[in-house]
């Protein structure tokens, strides 16, 4: 299953629903949207700087993985970039060298 990074930045207005909300119900949310899609989360970090949260998550495909993106920029309250990631050896088996497999 594809690999992703997203990296947010909470708008001015979010952070104040950021501090009134624990950690935990936010990981939930993203849990769920996740999942909605068959993906699963990895990890979600929390960071100081223009960047304020990394999430690590599985998607079955870019389609579902830009649903999720999808539904956080509607909501104003998160900025996103995100990352597709692969792991070691998938270069290998592509447009690098021409091989399917």
């Amino acid at each position: 299953m594809p690999k992703f990074l997203i990296e947010g930045s909470f708008s001015a207005e979010s952070v104040l629903d950021v501090t009134d909300e624990k950690s935990s119900g936010q990981q939930a949310r993203v849990k769920e949207a996740l999942g909605a899609v068959g993906g699963s989360l990895e990890g979600l970090f929390y960071a100081i700087g223009a960047t304020n949260v990394y999430i690590l998550c599985d998607c079955p495909d870019y389609v579902g993985e830009s649903v999720v993106s999808l539904a956080v920029l509607a909501s104003g309250f998160v900025q996103t970039k995100t990352t597709p990631l692969l792991k070691a050896g998938e270069p290998d088996r592509s447009f690098l060298t021409g091989s399917e497999g």
